[in-house]
């Protein structure tokens, strides 16, 4: 493995125990602070209702690409046999996962009725790429950070911030501007513009510390992110 790429796996490692206590910390206000009134199901019930099959192949085929994805070209070649066989089974799991859904579960984990309305489908197209993009944004800026502006991982946390704090603001006001509206697709069609202006403006990173750029473009992605939370699933 190249120096890089060690830089970035020590990086990487460094961020993930840096996160173990906040992931904790939100662990332990979501137990004892959300309240959601659920029927109350006997265990029993309960662990037969579970799509077990379903979730087995999905979490097995997710698990099987990350790995492929991300040993590939590090820790063996792509053209290896394990990571062939990682990506190749990967998908096949995601096939039987669909086959589960559609033919076996009693409560799939994802009811394929879901996709016969276009309305639907558009939605969660929407979620999709939303989301694609969003979590490519969150691996990437705390990477440019420590390993082109040679930060600490604690310090890249700070600073994201910008994308943290005007994600925060425009997901807020898209959800008061459903409620008081009832008008989901605006929110919609801001975040999408606003996303992609925010994320092409990336291109323009510098190498050094340039503040406004690195605060205004965060600014901007971020206003576009937030709307694209809500506003697909309010439908």
């Amino acid at each position: 493995m190249s120096s890089r790429r060690k830089r970035i796996a020590n990086h990487s490692n460094r961020c993930f125990y840096l996160n173990l206590p906040l992931d904790g910390l939100a662990f332990l206000i979501i137990f004892f602070f959300l309240d959601l009134k659920t029927p109350k199901t006997p265990l029993l019930a309960g662990l037969k209702a579970i799509d077990w099959a379903g979730a087995f192949f999905v979490i097995g085929g997710t698990l099987m690409i990350l790995f492929g994805l991300e040993d590939g070209g590090v820790e063996y070649p792509w053209k290896s046999a394990t990571i062939i066989c990682l990506l190749i089974f990967g998908f096949i799991s995601f096939i039987l996962f669909g086959i589960v859904e559609w033919k076996v579960a009693k409560y799939p984990i994802i009811p394929l009725r879901i996709f016969k309305h276009h309305s639907n489908l558009a939605a969660l197209l929407v979620c999709f790429f939303h989301g694609y993009v969003f979590i490519g944004g969150s691996y990437y800026l705390p990477l440019y950070f420590q390993t082109v502006l040679d930060c600490t991982p604690i310090l890249s946390g700070v600073y994201i911030l910008p994308t943290s704090v005007a994600l925060s603001i425009g997901s807020v006001a898209t959800g008061i501007f459903i409620r008081k509206t009832g008008a989901y697709l605006p929110p919609i069609y801001f975040g999408l513009a606003m996303m992609t202006l925010g994320y092409g403006l990336f291109i323009n990173f510098p190498a050094d510390r340039s503040w406004p750029r690195l605060i205004i473009f965060q600014a901007i992605s971020g206003l576009g992110i937030g709307p694209l939370f809500q506003a697909p699933l309010s439908q």
